[in-house]
Order: structure tokens, then C-alpha cells, then sequence
């Protein structure tokens, strides 16, 4: 058996300490393609891919999806 490697993934809660906005003002930046999309685990657990949260926190204004950048 392998080793599990560590989870690739923050919880909301993790997210929501991590960043300066509301649930609300996050969720806009994420509908806008300034904050990374979350995921939804089941239908009460969302998460966020760690790379993604990690590269937004590295450049918060400079960010954008991947989606975005392919649009523009």
C-alpha cells in the first residue's frame, strides 16, 4: 500500500481565515474569475485546491482563473 500523500485542498474554514473578505464579497471575486473556484465535495463540505488559494495569496490583484485568462 501506498502513502497517502497530504491533502491537496483547504476547507472553508481554512479559506475564510486566510482571506480579508465575507462569504459574500468572496463568492462575488469568484463569480468575477478573481478568486479561485470552489468545489463542492458533497452538498454541506466545499473546498478550494490549495495550488490555486496559495498562488491567489502570492498575487491577489494579479490573479486570475485559468477560464479568464483563456477567454481574454
Amino acid at each position: 500500500m501506498t502513502k497517502l500523500s497530504a491533502c491537496q485542498f483547504y476547507t472553508s474554514a481554512e479559506v475564510y481565515a486566510k482571506t480579508p473578505f465575507s462569504e459574500v464579497s468572496q463568492w462575488r471575486l469568484e463569480q468575477a474569475g478573481r478568486f479561485p473556484k470552489r468545489i463542492t465535495i458533497t452538498q454541506r463540505k466545499i473546498v478550494w485546491r490549495k495550488s490555486e488559494i496559495d498562488a491567489w495569496e502570492a498575487d491577489p490583484e494579479g490573479w486570475r482563473a485559468p477560464s479568464a485568462e483563456a477567454a481574454a
